[in-house]
């Protein structure tokens, strides 16, 4: 089909500039060094690290609950919220979280 001029999904939108805001102001991302942490039953896990800066990166795309436990990444910030990272959080199904440490 066509695009449906007029009848974008704003929310959806603004989503994407978020994440482009991150990418856009992160060195970690854009120049850092890829760790793989995690992949199991829908659930992946990764860093990217830089000078002064590191993110994590995890997805929860399977069916049930999934809680992530890293003290590395302990007391950073939630990008994607306005909490503080405490060593551990539970993802539900199709929830994303952005660590910046």
């Amino acid at each position: 089909g066509c695009y449906s001029w007029g009848n974008e999904n704003r929310e959806l939108i603004e989503h994407y500039k978020f994440l482009g805001g991150i990418r856009k102001n992160s060195k970690a991302l854009k120049d850092g060094d890829f760790v793989p942490l995690i992949a199991e039953n829908g659930f992946f896990a990764f860093m990217r690290k830089a000078k002064g800066e590191t993110l994590l990166v995890a997805a929860n795309c399977g069916n049930s609950e999934y809680t992530l436990q890293d003290s590395y990444m302990n007391g950073g910030k939630i990008l994607n919220s306005d909490l503080e990272f405490c060593g551990n959080y539970t993802l539900n199904p199709n929830e994303y979280l952005i660590i910046k440490k």
